[in-house]
């Protein structure tokens, strides 16, 4: 509606700052001049409200300083905002807007398509972070399994040797008998949930169960009372199994492997295993051993009937970074490091296919240039054909010309158009 009430000013659509609420919109009447000062640039500070700013306008105003005002009222023109600095969402606007020097950050560019050792990737993991907080690290494995067939899926739990890096936070759900004297006992050991038939009805009555807790424990004598729970639980990794050490009398223990970072992974529908090996601000040694660990485990859990190409690859990538392909050969081998006489195999067979791709890029090169060439001269030839014809029917033209104006000169002479006799005729 604004739109159509200005008619055909210029518009200026500006991303204010939070406590403005709405858009704000800025009118540039047609006759004004660039030069008659920020009065016609102004923006309303009055929310969903647009100022007409004319000679004698009253409305009050304010210009928001780090829009690019300035420059518009000094050049005329519309000044582009950084990218990135009108998000999406209003908070990422606002977040990118404030903090111009984001916009600046360093890409880091490295070969995608090649397989690293763990200490080339690690390097160009933390080469490539450019936030401010302790992003984690994830590891993924691409495996050659068939998903559709539950023989080969592929599940465990992995126990990181070094943690995964300060205090893990989670909220952990014992499901035990409250007169057993284990539940005050794992009350005070940090569990955030404990109880019985009553916890079994507080959860069943949740709308979303996954909030209130991240991880289970049970003991054998109460599993029978989880079940109705266990559709609930299943699709989020929430369900006790003893194979995962989480039904157990041990309930302390559980809850020390819980606070360590004890990871359930499984298989997803596309053959992929996905967990955590610690946070950036780990030293590599440590999480060079979480990443063997991780590496060991999965192949320890590699189904009977995949014999051979368990592997099809092995990514690591931080929080908010680009992926890197680890050469996952190397693991097999129990190397973390690619020895000296590979390496210089490796550069070797880089500058044979880098020297190949070259001359197949100069070949291709040449004959494009042959190509153009010849192009060229067959439009010449073809220009050189039609001057040809054009000179032959111009002569031609010429002929007709003067045949007509000779046939023509006959027909206008004296007694050309009188009768002719029969003797005449004969003769």
């Amino acid at each position: 509606g604004a739109r159509k009430r200005i008619g055909r000013a210029k518009m200026l659509r500006v991303c204010v700052p939070r406590w403005v609420r709405g858009c704000a919109l800025a009118r540039v009447p047609a006759h004004t001049e660039p030069q008659a000062g920020l009065g016609a640039l102004a923006v309303a500070v009055l929310g969903r409200r647009w100022a007409a700013n004319q000679s004698d306008a009253s409305a009050k105003v304010e210009v928001i300083p780090g829009l690019g005002l300035e420059a518009f009222a000094q050049s005329g023109k519309r000044v582009s905002h950084p990218r990135g600095s009108r998000g999406r969402h209003h908070k990422q606007g606002r977040r990118w807007k404030e903090k111009i020097f984001n916009n600046n950050r360093t890409r880091y560019e490295f070969n995608k398509a090649k397989e690293y050792d763990v200490v080339e990737a690690l390097q160009h993991v933390r080469s490539n972070k450019w936030t401010k907080f302790d992003e984690s690290l994830d590891i993924l494995f691409r495996l050659r399994i068939d998903t559709r067939h539950a023989d080969q899926m592929v599940r465990g739990m992995y126990l990181p040797p070094n943690g995964l890096g300060g205090n893990v936070k989670r909220k952990v759900a014992v499901f035990i008998d409250p007169e057993d004297p284990l539940a005050e006992e794992a009350r005070a050991a940090g569990a955030e949930l404990v109880g019985g038939g009553d916890l079994i009805r507080d959860l069943s009555a949740l709308k979303k169960i996954k909030n209130a807790m991240d991880y289970a424990i049970a003991t054998p004598d109460m599993m029978p009372k989880i079940a109705p729970l266990a559709r609930r639980l299943a699709p989020h990794k929430l369900m006790p199994n003893p194979k995962f050490g989480t039904v157990t009398n041990d309930v302390l223990g559980a809850l020390k492997l819980a606070f360590q970072g004890n990871f359930q992974f499984k298989s997803c529908k596309q053959g992929q295993v996905q967990m955590p090996l610690g946070r950036l601000s780990m030293s590599d040694q440590e999480l060079m051993e979480n990443l063997m660990a991780a590496f060991e485990v999965v192949t320890r859990h590699r189904p009977e009937k995949v014999k051979k190409g368990y592997f099809k690859a092995v990514s690591i990538s931080s929080t908010m970074g680009q992926g890197v392909l680890l050469d996952w050969k190397l693991l097999d081998r129990g190397l973390l490091q690619r020895p000296a006489d590979e390496v210089a195999a490796l550069a070797e067979k880089e500058a044979a296919e880098a020297a190949a791709a070259a001359q197949r890029q100069a070949e291709k090169d040449a004959a494009a240039a042959a190509r153009a060439a010849e192009k060229a001269e067959a439009l010449k030839e073809q220009a050189r054909k039609k001057a040809e014809e054009d000179a032959a029917l111009g002569s031609g033209a010429a002929w007709h010309a003067a045949a007509d104006a000779s046939r023509s000169n006959a027909d206008t002479a004296p007694g050309a158009n009188q009768p002719v006799s029969v003797e005449q005729q004969n003769s």
